[in-house]
Formats: structure tokens, C-alpha cells, sequence
């Protein structure tokens, strides 16, 4: 069924899009608001490009004439990003982007006005700004955000580039400190509406751990106003056709399943005050369960770690455990991966351990060590 679905999808329209209503920001929604939209054409020409001009004064204007400019300067916290969500969401823990004021203290921050009427974007966000950098390898992150009238700011979307590869990714150039350069920053495809009274929130940082790992340097970075544009892909026109589906189909799920330890999922940003770490601790435990027809007990466990102390780039550490079991009367096998990762200026180091247990005997044991060139990451 979901194959004839696919194939009914791709003769109608050329693009589809979830267009998400706006909601206070969280980390887990039960339900989302929204429409399926469908267009028959894309690029659509009902989607029009709204250009706003970054300000000195921090304001987002799109009817500005760029003829005042200004440098305005931003220097992140390592630890900006622990409250950015999973790359990409599972909803297992509740793993999207919370209320983004936590992490805009160490950005810059554009807004525009309270919007007159609604705004509805389709498509792909982009900033087009003019930057500079103290160092040769530096990262720009930007992120959109809803500014609800209380204040919350629920993420829409964002995007991260490397600089190094402001002109190609193949052929990443060093930059030069101190020069000016045009770089483009793609945001990640949405559908959003901003209600009216809503604010739009540019955020630019150039830090976004652990999503991102951190240059090799600690560096700041200058934005240009008035020179700085983000543009918008918004969707003019009411006649594009929803896209409405029949109920949900399924099997049943006949077998009979026990349990025999609850699952228990964690998602934690700890703040050691006294020695300046910060630490996101993402647990996901899936429980132990019982197939009770095949006589098959299944537990599966995994916990990621990622720590970084103040400004101290040799502090920075990703670490991913995974164990998984399977057990049977009088019989029992495991499996534990452990990957380890550090970073100095020049490279990256790399420590995985992969132990393979039977009736709780390690019949097999493995570990590599990995030092890789940064090589302008």
C-alpha cells in the first residue's frame, strides 16, 4: 500500500511539503499541527523570495537600502548547541530543540517588527552575508526562529557551514584573517507559518556543538550589516492544493509481547559550575522484552555523551556506548561498541572497542585506533 501511495504521490505533484503550524517550543510533540501541500512544478513560481537586510541595530528590515553598514562581532560559547535537539529527530528520547533563548545569550540576535498578518514559507531559507574571521578555519552557524509574543522561540530551522567551504566542498581554501568575504549559508527545507504578532529571529553564532565540532582555534567572527541579507521562500499564493490521505492502514501486531524492565530514556544538559564543563547526556533505553512465542528475551541500551570545559578546545569529547542482548534458557549473547572521540589543533583521534560476550564469556574483542588529519574541518 505505502508503494501505491508513493506512486499515486509522484504522478500529481512534482514536490511535496508538511507545512507545520506554529507551537511553543519542545522537545517532544505528541501531535503537530499542519497541512500536506502539494505543488505541481517546483522551483514553484507561487513562491516568491522575501529579502530582509541584518541591521546594526540588530533588527531585520525588508525594505532597508543597505546603505548603512556596520560590523557587529561574535564570539560563542564552546557549549552553544547543547540545547539544539538530535541531528535528526526520532522522538526517541524526546530529542527536538527547546525554548532557543538558552542558547541565543551567545549568538547574535536579528528580529523584525511583530508581523502585520501571517507568513507562510515553503522551501529552503538562506544567508547571504558578508563575514570576516581572525582565523583560517572558522564555522558559521544561523538559525530561524518563531518569537512568540511571550517571549518563547520555537526553532523553525538552520544551517552550519564550514567556511573553509564558502566556494566548494570539494576544494576547501583556508581563509584569509581579517579579509571580507561573501559567503551563502543554506538552511534545511521547511514548511512553517508565522502567525501575525509573531517576530522572525535570525540567530548567528559561530559555535554549534555537538552538532558541529568546533574549529581547531577559538575564533571570532564579524558580520556585516546592512550588506547581510536572509531570504525567505514564501509561499504567495492560497490556490496550491492540499493534499489529503484515507485513514492509516496496518497489520496487527499479534505477537505476544512481555515486559520485563521498562524502558527508560534520558535527555540531560548538565552545568558543572565549579570546574566550567557542560555535558549533554542522551540515554536510550529500549527496556528488556519477551517474544513470547520463540522464547526470546531482547534488551537494547545505548548512551551518547558530549563535554566541553569553558574554552578549552582539547576538552572536547563525543562518546557513544551501545549494548544489545538476546537470551534464551540456559543461553545468552551481548554485544558492547564503545567509540570514543578527541580532537587537538591538527587532528582528530578516534578510540572504538567492539566486545562480543557469550553466556557472559567475551568470546570476541576488538580495538581500533584512528588519528585523522583536520585538514581544514
Amino acid at each position: 500500500m505505502l508503494r501505491n501511495l508513493f506512486q499515486v504521490i509522484n504522478v500529481q505533484f512534482h514536490d511535496m511539503y508538511i507545512t507545520k503550524e506554529s507551537m511553543p517550543p519542545f522537545t517532544s510533540y505528541t501531535e503537530r499541527p499542519g497541512y500536506w501541500l502539494g505543488l505541481n512544478e517546483w522551483p514553484s513560481a507561487k513562491i516568491e523570495r522575501k529579502t530582509y537586510t541584518l541591521l546594526k541595530e540588530q533588527k531585520l528590515d525588508e525594505n532597508f537600502d543597505n546603505s548603512e553598514k556596520e560590523e557587529l562581532w561574535v564570539r560563542s560559547p564552546l557549549r552553544l548547541g547543547m540545547f539544539a535537539g538530535k541531528w535528526c529527530s526520532y522522538s526517541a528520547p524526546p530529542d527536538l530543540p527547546g525554548d532557543q533563548r538558552d542558547e541565543d545569550g551567545g549568538a547574535l540576535i536579528f528580529e523584525t517588527e511583530p508581523l502585520s498578518e501571517k507568513l507562510e514559507i515553503i522551501g529552503m531559507p538562506l544567508a547571504e552575508f558578508t563575514v570576516s574571521v581572525d582565523k583560517p578555519v572558522a564555522m558559521l552557524a544561523v538559525r530561524l526562529s518563531d518569537i512568540r509574543s511571550d517571549g518563547k522561540a520555537t526553532r523553525v530551522t538552520y544551517g552550519v557551514l564550514n567556511l573553509t567551504h564558502y566556494q566548494s566542498r570539494e576544494h576547501p581554501e583556508y581563509i584569509q584573517p581579517g579579509k571580507k568575504y561573501r559567503v551563502t549559508c543554506k538552511l534545511n527545507d521547511i514548511g512553517h507559518i508565522f502567525p501575525p504578532g509573531h517576530k522572525l529571529r535570525v540567530s548567528v553564532s559561530n559555535a554549534y556543538f555537538p552538532l558541529a565540532w568546533p574549529a581547531p582555534e577559538l575564533n571570532t567572527l564579524k558580520i556585516y550589516t546592512g550588506e547581510s541579507l536572509f531570504h525567505l521562500p514564501v509561499k504567495a499564493s492560497e490556490g496550491d492544493q492540499k493534499v489529503e490521505f484515507a485513514e492509516a492502514e496496518g497489520a496487527e501486531f499479534s505477537t505476544r509481547l512481555s515486559t520485563l524492565q521498562e524502558p527508560d530514556n534520558k535527555w540531560e544538559v548538565n552545568r558543572d559550575l565549579i570546574n566550567d564543563t557542560s555535558t549533554l547526556r542522551v540515554v536510550k533505553d529500549a527496556g528488556i522484552f519477551k517474544l513470547e512465542e520463540i522464547d526470546l528475551v531482547m534488551g537494547n541500551y545505548s548512551e551518547e555523551n558530549y563535554s566541553v570545559r569553558s574554552d578549552d578546545l582539547n576538552s572536547v569529547t563525543g562518546r557513544t556506548t551501545s549494548t544489545k542482548k538476546l537470551m534464551r534458557k540456559g543461553w545468552d549473547i551481548e554485544t558492547k561498541t564503545t567509540t570514543y572521540l578527541t580532537s587537538d589543533k591538527d587532528n582528530f583521534f578516534v578510540h572504538a572497542q567492539v566486545d562480543a560476550f557469550e553466556n557472559s564469556e567475551r568470546v570476541f574483542s576488538k580495538n581500533f585506533m584512528e588519528k585523522i588529519k583536520r585538514d581544514k574541518v
